[in-house]
């Protein structure tokens, strides 16, 4: 158990909202953390609450540091148009560090015509 002490540098003030909440009631928080950015652009990219559209582009002029491992070039363009252009950092996985590329690739979509042609 921590004592008084050692918690007078902690900040109690932080918030913890989920998207929902972000959505419907906003924050004056200038700093926002979101995990997993890349299901929350897939799930919830926006909302009708308080009778407005609210969505991706409420957190335009704050500062946001998103995480996910599974982003792609499409979340980026999306978060780039709607917030501010990301800044990412990338990591190598450990697939890649012992293999020395990637497995997972940008997709494309082919048209195969058949079952014989996409065989």
């Amino acid at each position: 158990m921590q004592t008084a002490e050692k918690l007078e540098n902690v900040d109690i003030n932080i918030n913890v909202l989920t998207i929902e909440e972000f959505y419907e009631y906003g924050s004056d928080d200038d700093l926002v953390i979101l995990d997993e950015y890349d299901i929350l652009i897939d799930d919830y990219p926006f909302t009708v609450a308080n009778s407005g559209l609210r969505g991706i582009w409420e957190l335009k002029d704050r500062k946001v540091i998103a995480f996910s491992a599974t982003s792609s070039l499409a979340y980026e363009r999306l978060i780039s148009n709607c917030v501010v252009k990301p800044v990412a950092l990338k990591f190598k996985s450990e697939y890649e560090m012992i293999n020395g590329f990637s497995p997972i690739s940008h997709p494309t979509i082919q048209s195969c015509g058949s079952s014989e042609g996409l065989m």
